[in-house]
């Protein structure tokens, strides 16, 4: 495999299915294949599913969601600790002039 530089009407883009790289980069920050890199892989004669991310398989979704993440208890039920409470921050007047509502017109 090399590298192959398809075009549409406007743009051309170069591809390298060895890097599994596309100038397009949708395939680099999806994993999921593009139009110019399907092109490049059906004139090659290859399977398009091959060069699908592992992440969108379904052994690797049944991996991810195969651990169960069990309910807790309300904070009724939570110990009691001795601990000060968590105060939110103080609100500050922002800086320069109040800005002024603006009246609706009906």
């Amino acid at each position: 495999m090399a590298k192959f530089g398809v075009s549409n009407e406007k743009d051309t883009y170069v591809v390298d299915l060895t890097a599994k790289s596309c100038a397009y980069r949708k395939w680099d920050l999806t994993g999921i294949s593009c139009e110019h890199v399907i092109v490049c892989i059906w004139h090659n004669g290859l399977v398009v599913e091959s060069f699908v991310s592992s992440y969108y398989r379904k052994t690797q979704c049944l991996a991810t969601n195969s651990h169960i993440v069990l309910p807790s208890n309300g904070p009724r039920l939570w110990p009691v600790t001795n601990t000060e409470y968590i105060n939110p921050p103080l609100m500050r007047r922002a800086p320069g002039r109040p800005k002024k509502a603006k009246e609706q017109i009906q």
